[in-house]
C-alpha cells in the first residue's frame, strides 16, 4: 500500500562517495524495506521517514536513523502529553552503562545504539503503518 503521508530520504557513503537514497514521496514498506537494505554494508549514512501529516506537537514527526560500519542509532521525534518534544530511541541492554560511542562524529550513550538491522527494519514499518513506534520497542 502506498502512503502519501510518509516520505523517505537519506544517504549513505560508499567507501569514499556519498550517494543518495532516492526520495520516496509515495513509500510502500517495500520500498522502506529496500533502502535499508542497501545501507547494510555501507560505511555510515542517514535515513530519515518523516510523517508529513503529523498533527504538531501531538504526533512523532519523523523516524531517523544514523548508522556507522554496523552500528545503529534510531530516534523517534516524538512530544510527551504536554506537547514537549521527546526523543525515543532503541535500548541496548547489553551494551555498557555510561559510556558514549560516537555515531558521524557525535557521541551517544552505547545503550542507545544496537548492531542488528531487523529491529530497525520492524520500526521504520510499524512507524510507517501506524505513525508511531510502540513504547515497548523504543524507550
Amino acid at each position: 500500500m502506498k502512503s502519501d503521508k510518509y516520505e523517505l530520504s537519506g544517504y549513505y557513503v560508499d567507501d569514499v562517495i556519498r550517494k543518495p537514497i532516492p526520495c520516496i514521496k509515495y513509500s510502500t514498506n517495500i520500498d522502506i524495506l529496500m533502502s535499508l537494505d542497501i545501507i547494510k554494508d555501507k560505511k555510515y549514512g542517514v535515513i530519515i521517514l518523516t510523517n508529513k501529516s503529523a498533527e504538531d506537537e501531538v504526533d512523532p514527526e519523523s523516524l531517523t536513523l544514523y548508522f556507522e560500519k554496523g552500528n545503529y542509532l534510531l530516534m523517534l521525534l516524538d512530544y510527551d502529553d504536554e506537547g514537549y518534544i521527546d526523543v525515543r530511541t532503541l535500548y541496548n541492554p547489553v551494551a555498557p552503562h555510561g559510556i558514549m560511542q560516537n555515531i558521524l562524529g557525535e557521541p551517544y550513550g552505547a545503550t542507545t545504539i544496537v548492531q542488528d538491522l531487523e529491529i530497525i527494519k520492524k520500526c521504520f514499518i510499524e512507524f510507517h503503518q501506524t505513525g508511531n513506534v510502540s513504547k515497548e520497542l523504543m524507550t
